[in-house]
């Protein structure tokens, strides 16, 4: 990701510090998350657990290896990831769940690295964001 991103995400997190996890994750922790789940994690999404652990970002989590104090909620991307793929939500099974967008439907990130969405109402798969950066400035931090 580029630094005026970085930026934005520590400027929300010092401002707001009950917004990301109070701990971070181990690499073996996150190398292990990632192959408990059969998946590569990007390199952005790495670099978002290094960093914050997990967070809600703007009105949306983030799932990541630690909750973050405001969602009150152990939100661990490799327990949702695997929720949504045995409750047999199209697409996830190639995904690692990222978010969902405050009605149900996880936000994954596909091996190609594109972040998608899984739309219980219509049944549909559709494109969100062409990468974690951009799902993170499009979805999360526009309103800021």
């Amino acid at each position: 990701m580029n630094i005026q991103t970085w930026q934005r995400l520590d400027q929300e997190f010092t401002q707001f510090p009950i917004m990301r996890a109070l701990e971070i994750p181990s690499e073996e922790e996150i190398a292990e998350a990632a192959a408990a789940i059969g998946c590569t994690f990007h390199e952005d999404y790495v670099m978002f657990l290094r960093r914050y652990g997990g967070a809600m970002v703007g009105s949306l989590p983030v799932f990541g290896l630690r909750p973050a104090p405001v969602t009150g909620m152990p939100w661990h991307v490799v327990e949702v990831t695997k929720w949504f793929r045995e409750q047999g939500w199209p697409g996830v099974n190639e995904w690692y769940v990222i978010s969902d967008d405050g009605f149900g439907n996880p936000i994954g990130v596909a091996p190609d690295g594109r972040v998608m969405i899984s739309d219980h109402d219509s049944g549909l798969v559709r494109l969100l964001a062409k990468n974690f950066e951009e799902f993170l400035l499009h979805h999360c931090l526009r309103a800021n």
